[in-house]
């Protein structure tokens, strides 16, 4: 990920990531944290970083600026 403007990036971002192995995994009564968001961080340099996403996902990054 490259980021336009972003000199004052601080590190670490954060991730927040949904995702399950089965990709028609869904909570129900009976089950109700079988699909639950993941916090995670990583490091951050000034305008950019790389990161993997897990297949069947959906991620949240948060970065701060000074």
């Amino acid at each position: 990920v490259q980021l336009e403007g972003g000199d004052n990036i601080v590190s670490p971002g954060r991730a927040f990531v949904l995702t399950h192995e089965d990709p028609l995994a869904e909570n129900t009564l009976e089950a109700p944290f079988k699909v639950v968001p993941q916090e995670d961080s990583f490091p951050v340099n000034p305008s950019q970083f790389r990161r993997v996403f897990p297949g069947n996902s959906l991620t949240v990054l948060r970065v701060k600026t000074q």
